[in-house]
């Protein structure tokens, strides 16, 4: 942005040469005139100097008038700036303090007033905690953590369930302690920890009640649909698709195989599940009946990724009529995603599984080990008949269970409503998941207001239910703070009463802040926890003992750096302006503090082979320890535990693993530093492997070679990092890699100085990490996935391969990166506590708004960052038209503020205020203390 004083500078200017342009044009007028003999006159004025006073006098805004000005507009956007922030809500925290900004912002008279700015972010980067602090003390922090409770509690949030910090070991205790929500979520890990080997208490599904019929010909198959037809109940299918696999001769993926099983479940008379195999894997185009099936509107076709499913049905056997629609757009077909979205089940259709579904809608384990074992060959094994069958199955009874459930986003109507219906109060627009209360339809009489209210229109007490609105009795409030239309306080002006004041009585509610009542509303999970279990380690290849393979790769790498060390060879390029230098004793250069992921990356730019192959080996020779043996012996690490001394633990407050990484500082010029720095990288985050080889392959098609393609993980990882998500390991796997870095490269020597790359203090936070991974700070808990899809309008953005863009909110790297951003802009600028809040809060609000653009579904990019003027403009277009114009657009009004505020914020508490105010009394001084003082 530009300073006060430099935009009153550009306005002097422009105003200026307006007025130079102004008397231009009035001079070549008089020029005219002149040329005139008929319009002469005697004299022609002028229209005088720009600073002329006596005539002109063009003055424009000082800076000093336009902080006021500044300051009395952001008065009036205030409360809305701070509801829009308490809105954003937070599955998880990633709090950071900046100690850097504190220099600029808030002072008085030249002094800094206060040490540090403390900022968390929700799972999406946009900023849901700020206030500043005079040091480093966690009891500063109470006050707006309790007030984020409250907010939480009034607003109907999620409490957080995770908390990321860059020093867990210190934090954890007083977070716990805090924030209940992270103590319930921390019994739920201690539980899973205290079993040793974890068992599903769901049953698996009860195949023999299927009715498996297999078919492999096309009048067998025209058969099977015949009888279907005739005997199916429900008018539905569920449908599946199965294919191969191709791979090369390095086991990577190099195509796909045509569709070689097609299932088709139905119900029949006797309410039976019956599973039509259809064996394809010779057909060269559809039977007839088959195709009709697929192709026709009369049957609802439901499967998870079923448009997907008949997208290559289509394409594999040239079948017109599917390969010319848009098979999401049809009517009949149902992706049980998306269905599951509007039952409430997720918030993103996205992320949902057929294993979740037939988790919490049939209450069984549904197995996926056979997914990928191939399913072409004249016969089926018994295994892979089942499989292929209860695939089909559930995805049948999956899509019965949620037919009979309420479309939860969808718009209840007058003929939707019954007696003593249960519905769900839920904001007008926003995400339909944000339930306010839940209540039972009464009849339509008028209803008396409770004491203290009364109607926002009319006279009297009673309130009549009129069109679009209904009369409801509240069960069970979530949202406390959230508004009801159609009332007011007792002799105020303002429309608008919070349920916590209505709750004791029938009230009118509008037909649009009810929906059908979702059962699933504690269970449903957030955006982005659904997640595929990520593997506890890396499959061996080939037939080699894998523990023997990984000690000879390490051996060799060894003796490697040591000839290079004894030449006087540098291990990587020499590039000695990295982002990251710094040395064991002190580095003035890096700020620590303000670590940030991007810059990590920077550094792993310039490896060799040589480097790679150091840092490969590292990584593989884990497997001897899991093997029971003891190849990480290293006298400065101490005894290396074995896995049956380790128990995998999982924690709800959560370390930064690019800060765990930074904290054993090693020398700037040490030539095995990039390798070591990459080789930890991958020590910690495991890639996805399907992922991965899907990049590869597109990479692959480019014409690059495997060799290629192995350096640009090292090199330049960004392309990877942008598409292929990570996984932190469990701690039985996530000690060993680390260890193995440490052991590898912690004693490797610089060829020119002879100095190891670890000192005695490196030796020291190496052990120290170490022990913090034993405790699962570093490790991803269980059934969290730890990515957001990037959005453009709401559409998923794909790179020039085709595959989705992703985000990782990972560690504090976002809240850091805001940090740094405050720096960049606004370094160089000293600002009063006013101006300073003022500031914070526009950019604030300006970041969010950008943040939810690009992260969140639905949420309208109008091209401005003025919400209010948005939400102004929804009111007023749903009162003229019946509709909402923006439904991913919450309204900051439909809730009463809390006492929550940012910024300048009162860090003691209130107890400690009134006792400070006492103390002022007993001394008899004349004191006169705010509240935020």
């Amino acid at each position: 942005g530009f300073r006060l004083d430099r935009i009153s500078k550009m306005l002097c200017e422009l105003h200026s040469l307006a007025y130079d342009n102004a008397r231009l044009l009035h001079e070549y007028e008089i020029k005219r005139r002149k040329a005139n003999a008929v319009c002469e006159l005697p004299t022609y004025e002028s229209l005088g100097d720009f600073n002329d006073k006596k005539r002109w006098r063009g003055t424009v805004p000082t800076a000093s008038y336009l902080d006021h000005a500044r300051k009395l507009y952001h008065a009036t956007t205030k409360d809305y700036l701070d509801k829009a922030m308490k809105q954003q809500g937070a599955d998880s925290l990633h709090w950071d303090a900046s100690y850097k900004e504190a220099k600029h912002l808030c002072r008085y008279r030249g002094s800094s007033i206060y040490h540090g700015l403390v900022t968390a972010t929700n799972e999406l980067g946009e900023i849901r905690i700020q206030f500043h602090v005079y040091s480093d003390s966690h009891e500063q922090m109470k006050s707006a953590l309790t007030a984020f409770k409250s907010t939480t509690n009034c607003f109907g949030l999620t409490a957080p369930r995770l908390f990321f910090t860059d020093n867990p070991a210190q934090d954890r205790k007083f977070y716990l302690e805090q924030l209940p929500s992270l103590a319930e979520q921390q019994k739920i890990f201690d539980n899973l920890s205290a079993v040793s080997e974890p068992t599903s208490a769901l049953p698996g599904y009860d195949f023999r009640k299927l009715k498996v019929k297999v078919v492999r010909h096309a009048n067998e198959t025209n058969e099977a649909v015949n009888a279907m037809m005739e005997l199916m109940v429900g008018k539905r299918i569920g449908l599946d698709a199965e294919w191969e696999i191709i791979r090369g001769t390095a086991g990577r993926q190099v195509g796909r195989s045509k569709v070689n099983t097609i299932q088709i479940a139905y119900r029949d008379t006797n309410h039976d599940v019956t599973v039509i195999i259809v064996r394809t894997e010779r057909m060269t185009s559809l039977p007839n009946r088959l195709k009709s099936l697929l192709v026709g509107s009369s049957i609802k076709i439901a499967g998870n990724k079923v448009s997907a499913d008949l997208i290559k049905i289509g394409v594999d056997f040239d079948v017109a009529e599917i390969k010319s629609v848009d098979q999401k757009s049809r009517v009949n077909v149902f992706n049980l995603g998306m269905v599951a979205k509007h039952r409430g089940l997720v918030t993103n259709a996205a992320h949902v599984s057929l294993m979740y579904l037939a988790k919490v809608l049939l209450h069984i384990r549904l197995d996926k080990d056979l997914q990928t074992s191939g399913f072409s060959g004249e016969s089926l094994t018994q295994d892979q008949l089942r499989y292929i069958a209860v695939d089909g199955a559930v995805s049948l009874e999956a899509f019965e269970e949620m037919e009979e459930m309420p479309d939860v986003i969808k718009h209840l109507e007058m003929e939707d409503l019954t007696l003593n219906k249960k519905v769900d109060i839920v904001p007008m627009t926003g995400n339909p998941s944000d339930r306010a209360a839940v209540a039972r339809v009464l009849d339509t009489a008028p209803v008396t207001c409770p004491a203290g209210v009364a109607p926002s229109s009319g006279r009297g007490t009673l309130v009549e239910a009129g069109d679009g609105c209904a009369v409801v009795k509240i069960e069970k409030i979530y949202s406390p703070s959230f508004v009801i239309p159609g009332y007011k306080r007792t002799g105020a002006t303002k429309d608008g009463v919070p349920l916590k004041d209505l709750s004791c009585s029938n009230i009118v509610v509008p037909l649009a802040f009810l929906r059908g009542h979702n059962k699933f509303y504690n269970c449903a999970p957030s955006q982005n926890n659904i997640t595929r279990p990520a593997p506890n380690a890396d499959p061996p290849v080939g037939n080699e003992d894998p523990a023997e393979q990984a000690a000879e790769q390490v051996r060799q790498a060894a003796e490697q750096v040591s000839e290079l060390a004894d030449n006087g060879k540098s291990v990587v390029s020499d590039e000695r302006s990295d982002p990251l230098d710094n040395d064991n004793e002190q580095d003035d250069l890096t700020d620590w503090n303000t670590y940030v992921a991007n810059e990590f990356d920077d550094l792993m730019s310039g490896l060799d082979s040589k480097s790679i192959k150091l840092l490969q080996a590292a990584i593989f020779s884990t497997d001897e320890a899991l093997e029971g043996r003891d190849p990480l012996r290293c006298p400065e690490l101490g005894r290396c535990l074995t896995p049956d001394e380790i128990t995998n633990r999982y924690s709800s407050v959560l370390g930064d693993i690019y800060h765990a990484m930074s904290r054993t500082r090693v020398p700037i010029k040490h030539e095995a530093k990039k390798a070591y720095f990459a080789a930890l990288k991958n020590a910690f985050l495991i890639w996805n492997p399907e992922k991965l080889e899907k990049l590869k392959s597109k990479l692959r098609e480019e014409g690059k070679t495997d060799n290629e393609i192995e350096a640009m993980m090292y090199y330049n990882s960004r392309l990877f990092q942008d598409c292929v998500e990570r996984h932190a390991p469990a701690p039985k796997i996530l000690y060993y890699r680390v260890r193995a870095v440490y052991k590898l490269f912690g004693n490797i020597k610089d060829s020119f100085t002879g100095k190891p790359l670890f000192n005695k203090e490196a030796w020291k936070k190496a052990n120290n990490i170490l022990e913090e991974i034993l405790l699962g700070f570093y490790s991803d808990p269980p059934g969290f996935n730890f990515y957001n899809t990037r959005l453009d309008n709401g559409v998923p953005m794909t790179n020039k391969y085709g595959m989705v863009l992703i985000d990782c909110w990972r560690g504090t790297n976002r809240t850091e990166g805001y940090h740094k951003n405050l720096k960049v802009s606004f370094g160089g600028w000293h600002m009063g506590a006013e101006a300073s809040g003022v500031t914070l809060d526009t950019r604030n609000h300006r970041h969010n708004t950008a943040v939810s653009i690009k992260r969140r579904p639905d949420y309208p990019k109008t091209g401005h960052f003025n919400g209010w003027v948005t939400e102004q403009l929804q009111n007023l277009y749903f009162e003229n038209h019946g509709t909402v114009l923006y439904p991913g657009f919450r309204n900051t009004s439909d809730y009463i503020s809390t006492h929550e505020s940012f910024g300048t914020i009162a860090l003691q508490s209130e107890a400690l205020h009134n006792a400070v105010l006492e103390r002022c009394k007993e001394l008899g001084g004349d004191f006169n203390l705010s509240v935020d003082l």
